[in-house]
């Protein structure tokens, strides 16, 4: 098992850009995971379980990137499941909100059916809205959620709001930084595209790796404890023993 040189106590950017190529065979993992992507309604969920699966291996000291396989597709859907209590609450908030107003509107307007087309046309321009909300904030607050999930096994993280806060509280400049690396991972896995598309093959699943690299480097600044983690695979049951690991 390959384990981190020890770091100073301060999130370091550029071992989550180096840390996809900590593994030798990172090219053609990413190859093979970029590939997998691809696969209908499974493909993307088995790349974020991957990435899922990358933080817990850092976390237990393993640099290495997981098997490129088939085996991440439940890990993905309960990080996807995670998160979308939030994105339905504020959906139903903003499309609600939308549709009363637009109710409310279209009845003053003396028009036959004027409630109801107020109703429907406001109800999806606040629908909309709770998305754009959603997809504008979620490069704050999505790798706070993201942690909670990952290394605190929240379950429905994207709701547990006051927790968010304090991961982000606790966190300072750290946070900021792990916002940072986030959003250059977004931008890698943009690259691909420069090389008629045919680049984010390999680009999508080294952004993956480094967002997961990114989380367990923040763990590490942030909790400087002893504590155990269980990596996770076979569509979702845990296959493996805990490891314990000093971050």
């Amino acid at each position: 098992m390959t384990k981190p040189a020890a770091r100073p106590d301060q999130f370091d950017i550029g071992a989550v850009l180096q840390a996809p190529l900590a593994d030798p065979e990172w090219l053609t993992k990413c190859l093979v995971m970029g590939l997998l992507s691809f696969v209908p309604f499974v493909g993307m969920l088995n790349l974020t379980g991957w990435g899922k699966t990358i933080t817990q291996r850092r976390l237990a000291g393993d640099t290495r990137l997981p098997a490129a396989t088939l085996n991440y597709i439940g890990t993905g859907w309960r990080a996807f499941v995670s998160f979308l209590p939030l994105v339905a609450l504020v959906s139903l908030v903003t499309g609600g909100g939308g549709a009363v107003v637009g109710g409310a509107i279209g009845a003053g307007s003396g028009e036959a059916n004027g409630a109801a087309a107020g109703f429907f046309i406001g109800g999806l321009m606040g629908l909309y809205l709770g998305i754009l909300s959603v997809a504008m904030l979620s490069s704050i607050i999505k790798p706070a959620i993201d942690f909670l999930h990952v290394v605190d096994g929240e379950r429905f993280a994207g709701i547990a709001f006051r927790r968010q806060f304090e991961v982000m509280r606790d966190g300072g400049m750290h946070y900021f930084l792990l916002v940072i690396s986030v959003l250059l991972a977004g931008m890698i896995a943009q690259l691909g595209i420069f090389a008629l598309l045919i680049g984010v093959v390999v680009t999508m699943p080294f952004a993956q790796a480094m967002t997961g690299a990114a989380i367990a480097e923040f763990e590490r600044v942030l909790r400087p404890k002893t504590a155990s983690f269980e990596i996770e695979g076979s569509l979702g049951a845990s296959s493996g023993s805990p490891f314990r690991v000093s971050v």
